[in-house]
């Protein structure tokens, strides 16, 4: 298994603890719209801006060659952290006010 499976295989565990189901109704009951889009995300559009948050969030960390890194993006706030040699990620949903 090459570095980038295994970053997947550990991006794609901490999205399993996710309900993109509750979060799609969230953002449609609230009308959240992300940035030149009108309506809420779909599904898919939701899954795939987490997956893209997640590997960006890495990318950055080892880019600067740290051992943490905290990203935001589409209501979604990201970390990334390297633990005895380990990456882990971490993902929140930010459904109020701003992820700053």
């Amino acid at each position: 298994m090459n570095i980038d499976d295994k970053i997947m295989k550990k991006i794609e565990e901490s999205m399993d603890q996710l309900d993109f189901k509750l979060i799609h109704k969230i953002f449609i009951d609230n009308n959240f719209t992300w940035q030149f889009k009108k309506e809420p995300p779909s599904i898919s559009e939701i899954f795939f801006n987490v997956l893209k948050g997640c590997r960006d969030c890495y990318d950055r960390m080892v880019k600067l060659e740290g051992d943490y890194m905290r990203t935001s993006s589409g209501r979604f706030l990201y970390e990334c952290f390297l633990d005895e040699g380990e990456v882990y990620f971490r993902i929140f949903f930010v459904p109020v006010g701003t992820v700053d």
